[in-house]
């Protein structure tokens, strides 16, 4: 039989007990390799979309958090396109990278926490987009964590949005070609006070937020009254009233509020939306963007990717043949 992945044999101990990452069509070729040759023992399958995928498959599937039990000999990378976000998920979980195995190159050196750049990206690129328009709210620092320094460095333009005042005149150096607004987002226009923080990707207007994180031992640096503007009312001036093709959005306790607000009705919302989604805010937040036109598509450690439902189906149908993700809903 001909396949379109090999298994990486070579980099695999005969009878290894491993754990495929990514129930797609790359590990489907994995697992019937595998069973040809009698090779090794596949304990199960992690993937990030389970739901959608058990039953599907005669081995147990789980979410990623099951490898925290590390009871297995290695676990193997089972999907091309997210190659990349598959290995900083495991690093994240501090699985010891002698214990993962990719047959795929590794190195497009995305920035994001968990790869959600280089997802963007492939999403964008099975839309047949190499170079595209974005909004980032919460912008950060210019590459440190960031979402959006991968796309920007890659030809990608449009919109960083940033409060804190501190990191501003670094965003408009690195971003030259990019609108960097000073200000923080909010339900309704006014000035709020700012929590500020040593660290300072915990920064927030949310006074519920910042003592929770100073209970967690967060260092507290301060507090700053910053000028907070709706997400419309900034893409009104700054975007000629036309949204982004993709909004990238961390907030710290805002992000539900913001986008609850967001009217998304016309032709010009964005196609591709990632935000920051607890797993205990999770589903308020899926028929929330439900009802906007949205849905989950890809979920990493600490966001949700969501896709417009009238594109779901292309990136569906394309994902789920090449990647190992496929969309939850679609």
């Amino acid at each position: 039989m001909n396949y379109n992945y090999l298994f990486p044999f070579e980099k695999i101990k005969k009878g290894s007990r491993i754990v495929l990452y990514g129930g797609g069509l790359v590990g489907r070729e994995y697992i019937r390799q595998i069973r040809e040759k009698d090779y090794c023992e596949i304990l199960y399958i992690v993937d990030r979309n389970c739901e959608s995928i058990c039953g599907s498959l005669d081995i147990d599937v789980f979410p990623p958090e099951k490898l925290l039990d590390k009871d297995f000999d290695c676990v193997v990378i089972a999907s091309y396109w997210y190659a990349d976000s598959i290995w900083l998920d495991l690093k994240a979980m501090k699985i010891p990278m002698t214990k993962v195995v990719s047959a795929f190159r590794l190195g497009l050196k995305p920035f994001a926490s968990s790869g959600e750049d280089v997802a963007v990206a492939m999403i964008f690129k099975l839309l047949g987009k190499e170079k595209f328009s974005y909004i980032d709210v919460g912008a950060n620092d210019p590459y440190k964590g960031s979402n959006t320094a991968y796309l920007y460095l890659n030809g990608c333009r449009g919109i960083d949005v940033e409060a804190n005042p501190d990191i501003i005149d670094a965003l408009r150096k690195e971003r030259a070609d990019n609108i960097v607004v000073n200000v923080g987002v909010g339900v309704q226009n006014g000035i709020l006070p700012y929590y500020m923080f040593e660290n300072n990707a915990f920064n927030t207007f949310s006074e519920t937020v910042a003592n929770a994180y100073q209970n967690g031992g967060k260092r507290f640096a301060g507090i700053r009254k910053i000028p907070v503007l709706t997400l419309f009312d900034i893409i009104e001036q700054y975007a000629n009233g036309t949204w982004p093709e993709f909004l990238q959005i961390d907030i710290e306790g805002f992000d539900y509020e913001v986008l609850a607000g967001c009217d998304f009705s016309e032709s010009g919302a964005p196609t591709v939306i990632c935000t920051e989604a607890s797993d205990r805010d999770i589903e308020q937040m899926n028929t929330m963007l439900d009802r906007k036109g949205y849905i989950p598509f890809h979920k990493t450690i600490n966001n949700m990717i969501y896709l417009r439902k009238e594109v779901g189906r292309i990136i569906s149908r394309n994902a789920g043949a090449i990647s190992g993700f496929q969309s939850e809903q679609v």
